[in-house]
Order: structure tokens, then C-alpha cells, then sequence
């Protein structure tokens, strides 16, 4: 099962630029999920981290769903917390899309 690991924050980047990229890559995402997309209530593309409400979710439901599928996140009340390493290829943030297409599906 592939793993992917957004719930520990980063240190200072040494690739800035590519951190903004895959924050900016990892919010188009969530905001494709349709009637199901969440609000976005934090988005720091200089620490490459996502805090977003899924409404009518809990967020450690969710969170604990995405970690049936090796997505590893935080959540906390309505809020989940995605914190992107700058090393993480754009496409497992393709692969949160998916999980949380599905699960948001069901």
C-alpha cells in the first residue's frame, strides 16, 4: 500500500518555490471535489500546509478513512490539516485527490 505523509510540519524549505507549487497543486485538487469540495480555511504555501472543513464531516473520521488508504493527515474538531515535505512527488497528491474522492463518495 502506498504511504503518504502530511501530518508532520516541515522545516524551512530549501526549495521554496517547489513547496508553493505543491501547496498550490494539492488546493486546486481539493477545491475538484465538486459539491463535496471543503472550505479552505488556511493555506500557506510558505510552510506548504492545508487546514480545510469538510462540511458534515468530523475531521478524525475523515482523517483516520484517509489512513485506511496510506494518507496520513491530522484532524482536529471540523478541521483537517495536510502539511506537504517539499520532497513529496505531485503525484501522491494526485492519489489524496482519489482517496478522498472515493471516501467523499460513499
Amino acid at each position: 500500500m502506498r504511504t503518504v505523509s502530511l501530518d508532520k510540519k516541515a522545516g524551512t524549505p530549501a526549495q521554496p518555490e517547489r513547496l508553493a507549487r505543491l501547496t498550490r497543486h494539492l488546493c486546486a485538487r481539493l477545491l475538484d471535489l465538486g459539491a463535496a469540495s471543503p472550505e479552505l480555511e488556511r493555506v500557506s504555501q510558505e510552510e506548504g500546509s492545508l487546514t480545510a472543513r469538510f462540511p458534515g464531516r468530523r475531521a478524525e473520521e475523515l482523517a483516520q478513512r484517509l489512513r485506511e488508504h496510506g494518507v496520513l493527515c491530522t484532524g482536529e474538531g471540523e478541521r483537517v490539516c495536510f502539511h506537504i515535505p517539499e520532497e513529496l512527488p505531485f503525484e501522491d497528491l494526485d492519489y489524496v485527490w482519489g482517496c478522498l474522492f472515493q471516501i467523499l463518495s460513499e
